[in-house]
């Protein structure tokens, strides 16, 4: 199936941005094209002109932009979503000051399956050259690192201002994290 012909202008890394989470009546005979025509047509439903709008208001200029974004705030943390508008702003703050996102979760993803099982991530790991490392690239990795829900894309539109640009794990293993505005307090 070629997706520039239906109208796709995603490249292979942007491509699970178009995938819209939800549950859908598809009939055991839909083809490649069948199924594709489908997450297209339900992409540009939820693609509203509101959260178009939305978009452009947080800094962002396409919509795999923001489900990237997404994907990194569920990966970071997928446990307490009350945390997703915090992390969100967060790294809205980070973009706007051109500062690294320095996301473990991104740079997890360049070992693929390796590091499957590692509980405690080390600078080791983080050094590996891939387009998806955001301590050493600036800006969004190429494209999403998971399918990431509608609502956590809906914070991403809707994320809090905040004055934080850093934060870390709390100690106490509750899956919660610490937010700071500054390197000292960090």
């Amino acid at each position: 199936v070629q997706l520039k012909q239906m109208g796709v202008s995603l490249n292979y890394s942007q491509l699970p941005a178009l995938f819209i989470p939800n549950t859908y009546s598809m009939f055991y005979d839909t083809d490649a094209k069948g199924f594709l025509t489908r997450m297209l047509s339900e992409y540009q439903k939820f693609w509203t002109p509101l959260r178009k709008k939305k978009l452009l208001n947080v800094g962002l200029t396409q919509p795999h932009e923001v489900s990237t974004l997404a994907s990194i705030v569920y990966a970071e943390q997928s446990r307490k979503k009350d945390e997703w508008p915090i992390i969100a702003g967060l790294y809205l703050n980070r973009l706007n000051q051109k500062m690294p996102l320095q996301s473990d979760p991104t740079f997890k993803f360049c070992w693929g399956d390796k590091l499957k099982g590692v509980q405690r991530l080390l600078n080791e790991h983080r050094d590996v050259d891939c387009p998806y490392n955001t301590y050493k690239i600036v800006g969004l990795p190429p494209g999403p690192i998971c399918t990431p829900l509608p609502a956590t894309i809906d914070i991403i539109l809707n994320a809090p201002n905040t004055n934080f640009l850093y934060f870390v794990a709390k100690s106490d293993f509750s899956g919660m994290h610490h937010f700071s505005p500054t390197y000292e307090e960090h």
